[in-house]
């Protein structure tokens, strides 16, 4: 029974497909589910329930981090909850950003956040790029306790696309410019790793990385 003013139904079950319980939240009125890999509730009343829906990153030696991700061409509510599901999983590791491979969908979206609100990018190509660079450390979620000295140009100019498919140009410097490039290698199944400057800086190393995703 779902109490008056709820409108959604939420149901623990194990699946043998995944590795312990996963999470339905089922939309009472449309008879609609949609199953997690984890969730996190943070805010449950008798109006509405806040959820964080948490997906599964993909960790280094994971075939599908090392494929080219598709374009995006239907815009629909479909993309909209990866999207949403992509932000919720982000934060909850802290990230400042996350593209699709890493959990496991091939798609070209990624999202980022460095602080200044979500930017959600579909189909993103690098238009311009700057003379001038930038040096700094880098991490990646899916390679645990490792980081990296990567070169990355000051300044760049991206076309992409929103949620609605609109044609919008962002143009991103420093630290914003680095996560950009960084998310889009992963479009294309390339990791830091790959054009790494130095060796790797073991994760205890004094000073924070300038980009850890």
């Amino acid at each position: 029974m779902v109490p008056r003013g709820w409108g959604f139904l939420l149901v623990w079950e194990e699946r043998k497909a995944f590795d312990g319980w996963v999470f339905s939240l089922a939309d009472c009125g449309k008879q609609e589910s949609r199953t997690f890999d984890r969730v996190n509730i943070i805010n449950i009343g008798r109006k509405n329930i806040k959820i964080m829906a948490l997906r599964n990153i993909r960790i280094i030696g994971d075939d599908v981090l090392r494929k080219r991700a598709k374009e995006v061409k239907l815009f629909n509510q479909k993309l909209a909850v990866l999207v949403e599901d992509m932000v919720d999983t982000m934060y909850e590791a802290n990230g400042v950003g996350l593209a699709a491979p890493q959990v496991g969908i091939l798609k070209r979206v990624f999202v980022i956040d460095v602080g200044e609100g979500v930017e959600v990018f579909i189909n993103p190509e690098i238009l311009e790029t700057s003379e001038e660079t930038q040096k700094d450390i880098e991490g990646c979620l899916r390679i645990p306790g490792q980081r990296g000295y990567v070169i990355r140009p000051q300044r760049i100019k991206v076309k992409t696309l929103t949620l609605e498919g609109e044609e919008r140009i962002v143009e991103a410097e420093g630290l914003f410019a680095r996560a950009i490039c960084h998310e889009n290698d992963h479009l294309n199944g390339q990791l830091y790793i790959d054009i790494m400057e130095e060796d790797e800086v073991p994760e205890e190393e004094e000073g924070e990385a300038e980009f850890d995703e």
